[in-house]
């Protein structure tokens, strides 16, 4: 996968979390609101590729009448038989752990 693809896996799980928090298509309209990235940091610690199942973890960090700032995370899917550990600092470890 490329960054392109990889930003895409996150933007689809920013969907989701619109769509579990009632701001679907109908909510969006219903309440004039939406949800837009105003920032987003990529780091790339494990190669994904294609075909590959993968799952993505969301993490609320805080709330407040205009934002709404959550972390994600990539994984590997897993089967419902075999839960992921959940990984050291999560949520909101940084990215340079990634160099360390």
């Amino acid at each position: 996968m490329n960054d392109a693809e990889y930003a895409r896996v996150f933007s689809l799980a920013a969907e989701a979390l619109m769509d579990r928090l009632g701001l679907d298509a109908e909510g969006r309209a219903r309440y004039g609101y939406t949800i837009y990235t105003l920032e987003a940091h990529l780091c790339y610690r494990r190669e994904a590729h294609e075909g590959q199942p993968l799952a993505v973890e969301v993490a609320l960090l805080n709330h407040d009448a205009k934002r709404l700032p959550f972390t994600s995370r990539r994984r590997r899917a897993r089967s419902r038989s075999r839960p992921a550990r959940p990984a050291a600092g999560w949520p909101g470890s940084p990215c340079r752990r990634a160099w360390r």
